[in-house]
């Protein structure tokens, strides 16, 4: 019998200050959702994950906005950049477009690149999805929209 591999998966999780990173990884790792924001102790928390008989270590890079940008490190060796968007506000999707450039800058290699547009839920949404998806694709990554509240 084969011994099982680990294939290790860095996420790097950018955008603009409060619009929902923290909750999305809370979500990915199937965290309830938490109304005030509690961020992670470190830098990055991980998670194994057993999926088709493959187990996967996913480390969720999540950058706090305390720092004016992410050093080397946070780079380091990612394989996907998820920058985050709030549906509520006009700016963040505006400027997705530099956080992403960081990866270009950074990350030496390919990547996936995606943006999530967050706080779906919300009923003041600045954007349509037809608007955001014309919007990211000009900066070749691919969008999602979800709500880390319900769903």
């Amino acid at each position: 019998m084969s011994e099982l591999k680990t294939l290790s998966i860095k996420l790097c999780f950018i955008g603009d200050e409060k619009t929902g990173k923290t909750s999305l990884v809370r979500n990915f790792m199937g965290l309830p959702f938490l109304d005030e924001v509690v961020p992670f102790d470190d830098r990055f928390v991980q998670q194994n994950v057993l999926y088709n008989g493959n187990n996967f270590e996913l480390s969720y890079y999540d950058f706090n906005n305390d720092i004016i940008s992410p050093n080397a490190s946070f780079w380091y060796n990612a394989n996907v950049l998820i920058c985050v968007i709030s549906l509520n506000n006009l700016d963040t999707i505006n400027n997705s477009k530099n956080w992403l450039s960081y990866g270009d800058r950074y990350i030496p290699g390919m990547y996936l690149r995606y943006v999530v547009g967050a706080k779906s839920d919300l009923q003041e949404r600045v954007y349509s999805y037809e608007e955001c998806v014309a919007k990211v694709t000009n900066f070749n990554a691919t969008y999602f929209e979800v709500s880390n509240k319900t769903g």
